[in-house]
């Protein structure tokens, strides 16, 4: 007869409460590094073929450039904003007060007025959601767009946008860094509203410039390394290829 199986008795150990919370904080900061390391990736709808940019000859990207800055630089606003100490200072809840009332202040001081400066700046769609939003509504008589962006898809949209509607689109190197200097703007994209085309509005001599240029750009291919072409048979859903097959 043989002998019955030793069976011990297993112990189970616990964790203590300080080790648990050790073991959940790094098994967080884990999956920080992890995250903060992984590229993120963004889903974007681009066009598929390659995007003739309405280009200028380098002399009159110049002048337009030059043109441009003088216009806009009436963009820049003088007032300048409350030291963080001075914010502090003020409780919470009147810190929005504060701010507005800090504006007026200093508009008054430099006899900058407001409701000029926002009556101007409400002539134009700076950035590419303003100026994609403005343009699906009609609402744009001119377009400038800056071709070398990254990445470049950025602003590859706007160009066939604009021609669908038929609106003046030009491709200007060096708008990004123009609008930072002078109106301290980043955008890739400005677009001049219907409200341009008045006699009497501050952007209507800069809206002909445009049009006239527009009728003199000489247009080149430009390859897009970063969005390649696909072929048009994968666009085709499955089931309806096998409908065709």
């Amino acid at each position: 007869m043989s002998a019955p199986p030793d069976i011990s008795v297993a112990t189970v150990s616990y964790l203590s409460n300080t080790r648990k919370r050790k073991s959940i904080g790094e098994t967080a900061k884990r999956e920080k590094t992890f995250t903060a390391s992984t590229p993120k990736s963004k889903t974007m709808v681009v066009h598929p073929n390659e995007i003739v940019w309405p280009m200028l000859s380098e002399e009159d990207n110049t002048k337009l450039l030059k043109e441009i800055s003088d216009t806009l630089r009436i963009l820049k606003n003088p007032i300048g904003k409350p030291s963080l100490q001075q914010v502090r200072e003020v409780p919470k809840p009147d810190r929005k007060h504060f701010r507005k009332d800090f504006k007026l202040e200093e508009a008054m001081r430099l006899n900058f007025k407001i409701s000029n400066f926002s009556q101007i700046r409400a002539s134009l769609a700076i950035g590419v959601n303003c100026v994609s939003k403005k343009l699906e509504s009609d609402q744009l008589s001119a377009m400038l767009v800056d071709p070398d962006v990254d990445p470049p898809y950025v602003t590859k949209l706007l160009v066939p946008m604009a021609r669908m509607k038929l609106v003046p689109v030009i491709a200007v190197r060096g708008l990004e860094s123009t609008m930072n200097s002078v109106a301290e703007f980043r955008c890739v994209a400005v677009g001049l509203k219907t409200c341009c085309e008045e006699s009497t509005n501050y952007f209507n001599t800069l809206l002909k410039t445009i049009r006239e240029y527009s009728q003199l750009v000489a247009t080149t291919q430009v390859t897009d390394p970063s969005v390649q072409e696909i072929p048009p048979s994968r666009y085709i859903p499955s089931k309806i290829r096998r409908l065709a097959a």
